[in-house]
């Protein structure tokens, strides 16, 4: 599906595929294979592609959005794509995966830049202080797993539900946030068979925290999860 998107952009930028490659420096025949093949495309193929044809990155993840120019480089020789241009080739949705989000991670140094494609499948937590008991998010995305998985709305929706967990499971995450803080990112494979609310939920997912510091300097750990085994909510008999 992002092989069709790029494909689309190429088209409408009036240029081959291998002219884009050319332009982005990036190896022709690996991007026509992984394209051709239906394989994984990295994150820095995206952005160097993006950069070379003067695109906003975040047309290739997020469906129905509104169009905005504000990622695009000034300093490219190619103009802008019309509204109407983008809105077509972001007509279809790209399912990200762990490993773009830590290429995107490397590229950018841990900062909070370039992330219109990713803002709203993450979720942003303040860093841990000394003495607090619970996690402090600062902001939930829209997409992101906690936010499906439990159909949060926001920040409270997201306490309420951490409200439910067993202390043991709730002083684990704080612990992987406060140790994640010392790394570069963590990744984990996560499961997870609680009982919230009278509905027992179930699965695995892999989950990724790493240290991000925005535009103003703040510091925040950011949290990407992606299911591994589809879960199981069932309603539990009452008593």
């Amino acid at each position: 599906m992002l092989g069709s998107l790029l494909l689309k952009a190429c088209k409408m930028r009036g240029v081959s595929l291998a002219k884009a490659c050319e332009l982005a420096n990036i190896k022709y025949s690996t991007l026509h294979f992984q394209i051709s093949n239906h394989r994984p495309i990295p994150f820095k193929t995206v952005d160097q592609f993006c950069r070379a044809l003067n695109l906003p990155i975040h047309i290739f993840s997020q469906p129905n959005l509104s169009i905005t120019l504000e990622q695009t480089d000034p300093s490219s020789d190619l103009p802008e794509l019309t509204a109407a241009q983008l809105s077509e080739i972001a007509g279809l949705n790209i399912e990200i995966g762990t490993d773009a989000v830590l290429d995107w991670l490397q590229a950018h140094d841990n900062h909070l830049v370039n992330h219109g494609w990713l803002i709203e499948r993450i979720d942003l937590f303040h860093l841990h202080k000394p003495g607090d008991t619970k996690l402090r998010p600062y902001r939930i995305g829209k997409q992101s797993l906690a936010t499906k998985f439990f159909q949060l709305s926001n920040v409270e929706d997201y306490n309420s539900v951490m409200a439910g967990y067993q202390q043991p499971v709730v002083q684990d995450i704080i612990q992987s946030h406060i140790n994640a803080v010392t790394m570069k990112y963590m990744i984990t494979e996560e499961k997870i068979d609680q009982t919230i609310w009278g509905t027992r939920i179930s699965g695995t997912y892999r989950r990724i925290i790493a240290p991000v510091t925005d535009t103003e300097n703040q510091k925040f750990t950011l949290v990407f999860s992606k299911l591994t085994q589809l879960a199981r909510r069932e309603q539990m008999p009452e008593i």
